[in-house]
């Protein structure tokens, strides 16, 4: 769901108090799957396609998948010449180890993706040095899992979207056309979840430092906020989790480039939830602020690659 909102810039960050807040730059929302799972290995016959990064393509290659469903998917995936793309983080965050991951499907020939995502989040109480390398297998066989369930869904998905992507291709690219006044608060364009959505218009105005500037900046570059996001308990401890990029307001094509927060909080219940995805988010955001080149860069990058891809001619 899209929609615009104004942030309240800060001159300063604001203080996470009994939180710990890790969060990573990496490259790739809707259905969620969060879970502690059990590894096994697995010697599939059917190998699956997946674009993963090098840390999580070798657990991969040492451990193989272990999801039920597996052959189903990876032969219907086989047929429809697509595949699994993976952005992840994992490490170590309040005394925790964690994986987290969001997958998505995509065409081998054109590598559009789908714009349904599965995201899955593994905790794990153990801070063994190997600990958060399981626990991110973990989460991405709970990504797949779901995914399986209902592959053909995802398969279409994909399907439309390159249709979608053809004709924004074919057509004349607009001219660029602001949508704020300098003299006036500067209102952001994002797309995210109904659920997010709610939440905003619960939290009102919250400060982000740099926030004014980047949504200037984003309106310059016809771009807006694409923000991924996931809260719930894992391990006894609620957390909330959020992927940032930015993406072209005429094409809807996002950047390769993500920003991945998480915070890790003590208490129980919903509202301490809530409050982990918000210092998710303004932690995210704070960081997209001060970096906002390589985002859009990637941004504009992913435009003309799929026009040159899916463009006649």
């Amino acid at each position: 769901m899209a929609g615009t909102r104004r942030w309240r810039a800060a001159g300063r960050a604001r203080q996470a108090l009994a939180a710990m807040v890790l969060a990573a730059a990496a490259l790739a929302a809707g259905p969620a799957n969060a879970q502690d799972k059990a590894l096994e290995s697995a010697e599939p016959e059917c190998e699956l396609n997946h674009l993963s990064s090098e840390p999580l393509a070798k657990l991969i290659a040492e451990n193989g998948f272990s999801f039920a469903g597996y052959d189903q998917l990876c032969a219907s995936l086989r047929d429809a010449k697509m595949g699994v793309a993976v952005i992840e983080s994992h490490g170590t965050v309040a005394d925790r180890s964690y994986g987290m991951v969001v997958v998505t499907l995509f065409d081998q020939a054109t590598q559009v993706e789908g714009q349904e995502n599965a995201v899955s989040t593994t905790l794990d109480e153990s801070l063994e040095a190997e600990a958060a390398d399981i626990a991110l297998l973990s989460a991405f066989n709970s990504s797949l899992e779901f995914i399986a369930r209902d592959a053909d869904a995802y398969i279409a998905g994909v399907q439309v979207e390159i249709a979608r992507l053809r004709a924004v291709a074919a057509a004349p690219v607009p001219p660029l056309q602001l949508s704020n006044s300098p003299d006036e608060p500067c209102l952001t364009n994002y797309t995210t979840s109904d659920e997010l959505i709610a939440l905003f218009d619960s939290w009102g105005d919250f400060e982000v430092p740099g926030m004014d500037g980047l949504c200037r900046r984003l309106d310059a570059e016809n771009a807006g906020l694409k923000i991924a996001e996931f809260s719930g308990e894992l391990s006894g401890r609620p957390y909330g989790w959020v992927a940032i990029g930015v993406s072209d307001r005429t094409s809807l094509v996002q950047s390769i480039n993500r920003r991945n927060s998480i915070t890790v909080l003590e208490g129980t219940g919903e509202a301490v939830q809530i409050e982990a995805l918000r210092q998710a988010l303004v932690e995210g955001l704070t960081f997209l602020a001060q970096s906002p080149d390589e985002f859009l860069a990637s941004m504009h990058d992913e435009v003309a690659r799929l026009r040159e891809v899916l463009g006649p001619g």
